[in-house]
């Protein structure tokens, strides 16, 4: 273990490098991962080129030792025990008694582990368990393999009103994921090293520096607001703003755990059509939401179903464009990674390594061939 100069502020120099897209990079920078009981694994992405792995924590100040404090097999880093990789006791991460009001039954099924009793997820919120991270860096030998995330020619007028006016205003409008819930460099994170916006700011920086333009956000966004918050509430929220925002950004279902498809199509297509009424020559990203943890029971429930929803209505529209961050996340975890390597809480807000996901897809939705 070395120690190293605590990152103390964002630097966007690195944002070419972090936004850079895991899926056609063969640089995959921070990918991060967290270890439950002493002798635990992590699985990267890929498998890295011998000698590429880099292994810090997440404040970026301590640099980790191969063969100390793990071991890299293929695509597997090992803890090494009484090595100093931070880490979860395995009957602390997966509890006797839940550790918060709310409760992530850990389902037997999905769980590595076998238990003799009912167990609970580690539930915790802002920096609770960012400590417990670690980043992973590495060069894989070509880029990972899909075929999904692409540009939608749909919204590809927002570049070109960036590129031609050099000013634009975004909209958002969702739920807690959305507001920002839990990049390190946010109030819901803790405004914690190593201090990472939250998805939309890294986009509006990258559309910044690339189109060398000035973006205006707005975000109405609400935490814990599902799709039926979004229909009802949209005068009151967004009707002072749709007039003026050149792309409107919708990004409900994580919490419409329970919501029918045909109730959140009816209330999501409620929501862009009060929005092209207003502004009919405006244009519209759909983006569907990250899936909760795998190992919970109840959580994942209905909001696989609703990517399929949005992109059956945006094949309604001209300018309306969706962005698949359900399958991204659905295409990471069949790469190896259990969702909790993604995630800031346990159950479903993404940390830094899975907010910089949400802005690549996003980036790359609107953007196309240009990101």
């Amino acid at each position: 273990m070395k120690t190293l100069k605590k990152i103390e502020k964002f630097n966007e120099e690195r944002l070419e490098s972090l936004l850079a897209p895991v899926w056609d990079s063969c640089e995959i920078t921070e990918e991060t991962g967290l270890l439950v009981g002493a002798d635990g694994t992590i699985t990267l992405l890929g498998q890295p080129i011998k000698g590429t792995v880099v292994v810090k924590n997440i404040f970026g100040d301590v640099l980790y030792e191969d063969g100390v404090d793990y071991t890299v097999d293929g695509n597997q880093i090992k803890r090494v025990q009484g090595g100093d990789l931070p880490y979860f006791e395995v009957d602390e991460y997966f509890r006797k008694t839940p550790n918060a009001q709310i409760i992530l039954r850990a389902n037997p099924d999905t769980v590595e582990f076998s238990f003799p009793e009912e167990r609970y997820i580690y539930f915790g919120e802002c920096a609770t368990c960012i400590d417990r991270y670690i980043t992973i860096s590495y060069q894989l030998e070509k880029p990972l393999a899909q075929d999904f995330i692409v540009g939608d020619a749909r919204v590809k007028a927002f570049a070109k009103t960036l590129q031609d006016k050099k000013k634009a205003k975004i909209l958002l409008y969702g739920d807690s994921i959305t507001v920002g819930c839990n990049a390190t460099g946010t109030q819901y994170g803790g405004n914690v090293s190593p201090y990472q916006p939250d998805w939309n700011t890294l986009m509006k920086l990258y559309l910044q520096k690339k189109y060398n333009a000035e973006i205006e956000v707005c975000n109405q966004a609400v935490g814990g607001w599902s799709s039926i918050n979004g229909i009802d509430s949209f005068e009151e929220k967004c009707a002072a703003e749709v007039e003026t925002a050149d792309l409107f950004c919708i990004g409900f279902g994580a919490n419409d755990i329970h919501t029918e498809p045909e109730h959140f199509k009816r209330n999501i297509k409620g929501i862009i059509d009060g929005y092209l009424q207003a502004n009919p020559n405006g244009n519209v990203l759909l983006y569907s939401t990250l899936l909760p943890n795998s190992q919970t029971i109840g959580w994942r429930v209905n909001q696989p179903l609703f990517e399929q929803v949005l992109i059956d209505i945006a094949n309604q529209y001209d300018n309306v464009g969706v962005a698949k961050i359900s399958s991204t996340f659905l295409w990471l975890e069949s790469q190896g990674k259990k969702t909790r390597d993604l995630l800031a809480n346990s159950v479903n807000h993404p940390n830094d390594f899975g907010v910089r996901i949400y802005a690549q897809v996003l980036l790359k939705t609107l953007l196309g061939e240009e990101f």
